[in-house]
Formats: C-alpha cells, sequence, structure tokens
C-alpha cells in the first residue's frame, strides 16, 4: 500500500497518508492466506526440532504443575504430548481455552463486518481507501489483478438487507455510497458477513 486515502461521504475534505512522506517503502501489505502458509511451512521445512501435524485435533489437555499435557488425535489414532508452552491459536471462541476453564470477558459491539472483493474500472495504483459513510465504515485495501479487498462495517441491524440483494443492488448499494473514484465497481467474490466483538480471557 503506497497510499491511504480517508473520506467522509458528503464532506468536500479527505486525508490522504503517502508512503513516501513517512520514508516507508509501503504503508501496509495485503497477504494471501495460502502465501503466508507457503512461507511459514517453507521455514520451518528443514528444521529437525519442529513436528508438523495437519489435520490433528487436541480432544483433552490438562496442566501439570509448570508443565501441559495434551491428547491430540490424528487419522483416529491418539497420542500424548508434553510441554512446557502452549500456544492455543485457536479462535475466539477457543477448544484450549475451555478445556482449560479459562474464563473469558466478551464484548459485543453489536456490529457486523460484511466481507468481499470487487473490481474497479480504474487501477488502484496500490491505494487504501477509508470511507465513513451514515450506515458504516468502509475500508478497501488493494491486492492483486486490480481487486480490492473491503470490509464494510454496519450495524448488526443492517447487515442483512445488504446481504439480501442481488449483486446488481449490492453493486449499486456500493457505488452509490463509495463515489466514481476508481470507476465502475463490480462484486468478484459473493459477501459474506462477520459478527464484531471483543473476547479477552481473564
Amino acid at each position: 500500500i503506497q497510499k491511504v486515502h480517508i473520506s467522509d461521504k458528503g464532506r468536500y475534505g479527505r486525508a490522504e497518508i503517502f508512503a513516501e512522506d513517512e520514508n516507508l517503502p509501503f504503508l501496509g501489505a495485503i497477504a494471501p492466506m495460502k502465501e503466508l502458509l507457503r512461507a511459514g511451512l517453507q521455514a520451518v521445512a528443514d528444521n529437525p526440532k519442529i513436528t508438523k501435524s495437519f489435520a490433528t485435533n487436541v480432544v483433552d489437555v490438562k496442566k501439570q504443575d509448570d508443565k501441559y499435557s495434551l491428547i491430540v488425535e490424528n487419522n483416529n489414532t491418539q497420542q500424548e504430548i508434553h510441554a512446557k508452552l502452549v500456544l492455543a491459536c485457536d479462535g475466539a471462541n477457543s477448544s484450549m481455552r475451555k478445556m482449560l476453564n479459562v474464563s473469558a470477558t466478551t464484548n459485543d459491539y453489536n456490529q457486523d463486518a460484511v466481507v468481499f472483493d470487487m473490481k474497479s474500472d480504474i487501477e488502484h495504483d496500490n491505494t487504501a481507501f477509508e470511507r465513513f459513510m451514515s450506515d458504516g465504515v468502509l475500508a478497501m485495501l488493494p491486492k492483486s489483478n486490480n481487486t480490492m479487498g473491503c470490509v464494510w462495517t454496519v450495524d448488526r441491524s443492517q447487515s442483512k438487507a445488504k446481504l439480501d440483494l442481488d449483486s446488481s443492488g449490492f453493486e449499486a448499494l456500493l457505488q452509490e455510497r463509495f463515489g466514481y473514484r476508481l470507476g465502475g465497481l463490480k462484486l468478484a467474490s459473493k459477501p459474506a458477513v462477520f459478527p464484531l466483538y471483543l473476547v479477552q480471557s481473564d
């Protein structure tokens, strides 16, 4: 990302942030998950101290003094693993956290993220956009092949109406909200919705 363009629908002012002005090669980057996974696996491929296991589930975990005992299952076969440190990276509804009886506090923002990709008639030139509107905030991040990854944050009461629109209706609404800085806008993926809430372990 070489530039961030911030605007408020219905107002003339805007803010622009340039990587060059900040003496940075770029302000950020969008990396597809498959590329991150490929790079991560390549980095550990030749390390004999790292064992990779796919399609593996942790079915039980217990803390014993200063160590952890995990029962993992792969292809209907279980084995026990002992470790001094366990990193549980299994999301907001972490089953690992629940198995260890770690309580958590949830703060529901009562908002949803409507997520989709779209293509534009005009080149995005590695520019990210943030558009403040009466019905939410639209973030558009530049990807390859002149595609933008979009996150439209809206009140939960409004998300279903947007998802119920057909492609042409959704595109028309998006065009009206964003304008024509990038020319015509066309969906490149089906919109999906994700509830927004904060989960903090106690």
